[in-house]
């Protein structure tokens, strides 16, 4: 875990940067969440070596030197990364390590470096990824200090297969990483869903001390030329590397993070997935459309003390349902379970159902383990179907409320009020739904017994100004639980009625 300047720097870096990255990490709370790395990537260096064909620092950004940095960098109680590549160039055109493997891995540990990120650019000379990465590795073993070797070749030549024996701690898996949901044709780089994809197959090769690296994290990073992520995506993003096992180099600019960001960063629930001593790389376990049409899938990941993290991920660009059971996640039948949201930190009690309405590219998060500790709420979603759409002024819209419990109990009372804009036409305005039975324990068995259903109209007045407009509806029951569920309509002057509408 730690940080690393390129996803948002590039080359904009000096010494002055990497200290305050240093102090923002320890001052945001970061390092108390396990962040220890502050890594400088590529255009550190000078443009030629010296005349012992040493590396030298770049005199103008790095005018004190590296040592000089690692040292403000330990005094902070971290541990400082740098940059290099296995060919005779960097990315970036400055050189590179072949044919100095042992003269540069005696200069990172003169200057008390920690961890190497070793990447492919430049000539190779004809030879094979594994002979220039295990050239590295022999010279790293040489020296008297302990750097962890971060092998970055973008999984061109399989390093899962590979790099363990020749003491890769960690290996990238894909190219990099931009902050896009999908990649898309006139930008350049991965989404954060197309690597999500290109990693699931790698399951078997990570756990302990072997690590598939599906790239620096970009959460919170801003880049003019990208569209960046939403806030659910951001989530996503930090949710998903969690589940699968990934390192967690966070690439933001973190001396000016949102509170936002900061939240997602250190989560110490999600980090705890992550950094689970039993190593386990998530598995997708569903990969379905569901009636409404849309993608979704559903993440498992057994943790040491056999509970298991469940990730709801809903791939599509609409608010939808995605539900899976305790036993589809590997749990042994029970009379019960507690599923903690791990973005909340809400415990509910379920009979065996896991569910969530899930926004847009979001995912829900959850660790799950069998029995009914005290002060866990019955388990119980409260959803729309579809939670957008586009009217006219003056047009109405319908929308079945359903209220399920997945609770191993009956829920006596549920009183749900419906909330619109001032002006705005609601029918009904609020309901009481009682004695809704209990749910069940796996996928497939549930009856309306454990539903309530109403449906909801709403009109917008005839002079509504054409935007989108957010409503929504909360279900109160079981001495003060509380649970919503948002709907978006958007008012267009020359919209036909929708799918629904009166």
């Amino acid at each position: 875990m730690g940080w690393n300047s390129w996803n948002t720097f590039y080359c904009d870096i000096d010494e002055g940067l990497i200290k305050d990255a240093a102090d923002a990490m320890v001052e945001s709370g970061m390092t108390e969440a396990g962040y220890e790395y502050v890594c400088i990537d590529d255009c550190w260096m000078a443009p030629e070596r010296d005349a012992n064909g040493n590396l030298q620092p770049d005199p103008e950004t790095f005018p004190n030197g590296i040592s000089a940095l690692a040292d403000y960098v330990h005094d902070k109680g971290l541990k400082l990364g740098i940059y290099e590549s296995a060919g005779t160039t960097t990315c970036q055109g400055l050189p590179g390590s072949l044919g100095y493997e042992e003269t540069d891995a005696q200069t990172f540990a003169d200057w008390g470096v920690d961890l190497l990120k070793y990447d492919n650019c430049g000539d190779h000379y004809g030879l094979s990824a594994v002979e220039r990465y295990t050239r590295m590795h022999n010279a790293l073993e040489a020296v008297d200090r302990d750097i962890v070797l971060s092998i970055c070749e973008w999984g061109d030549n399989d390093p899962w297969m590979w790099a363990p024996e020749i003491g890769g701690d960690l290996w990238r898996t894909t190219g990099d990483i931009k902050p896009l949901w999908s990649a898309q044709e006139e930008l350049w780089g991965n989404g954060i869903i197309d690597i999500i994809d290109q990693n699931e197959p790698l399951a078997e090769y990570a756990g302990p001390g072997r690590w598939n690296d599906p790239d620096m994290l970009v959460v919170g990073v801003d880049l003019p030329e990208y569209p960046n992520l939403t806030e659910a995506e951001d989530r996503t993003h930090f949710g998903m590397w969690a589940m699968m096992a990934a390192p967690l180099m966070a690439g933001n600019d973190i001396r000016n993070m949102s509170d936002e960001t900061r939240d997602i960063l250190t989560n110490d629930e999600v980090i705890a997935i992550d950094q689970d001593p039993a190593g386990n790389q998530a598995t997708r376990i569903q990969h379905i459309r569901g009636e409404d049409g849309l993608p979704r899938s559903v993440w498992a990941k057994t943790l040491e003390n056999g509970d298991r993290a469940v990730g709801l991920l809903n791939r599509s660009d609409r608010r939808t349902t995605v539900t899976t059971s305790a036993q589809a996640v590997g749990l042994e039948a029970a009379s019960c379970y507690v599923a903690r949201d791990l973005w909340n930190g809400t415990d509910w009690q379920t009979a065996g159902l896991i569910s969530a309405s899930v926004p847009s590219h979001g995912l829900a998060l959850f660790r799950v383990s069998s029995g009914s500790p005290d002060g866990t709420n019955p388990f119980a979603t409260v959803s729309l179907g579809d939670t957008e759409a586009t009217v006219a002024p003056g047009e109405a819209i319908t929308r079945s409320l359903t209220f399920t419990n997945y609770s191993p109990m009956t829920i006596d009372s549920v009183h749900v009020t419906c909330d619109a804009p001032d002006g705005w036409e609601s029918e009904p305005t609020s309901t009481t739904f009682t004695d809704i039975t209990a749910g069940p324990a796996i996928s497939g068995a549930s009856g309306p017994q454990n539903d309530a259903e109403t449906d909801w109209m709403v009109r917008p007045p005839r002079d509504a100004p054409p935007k989108d407009y957010e409503l929504g509806v909360t279900a109160k029951y079981a001495n003060g639980v509380s649970i919503a569920e948002l709907f978006t309509v958007t008012v267009e002057n020359n919209a036909g009625n929708d799918s629904g509408a009166d």
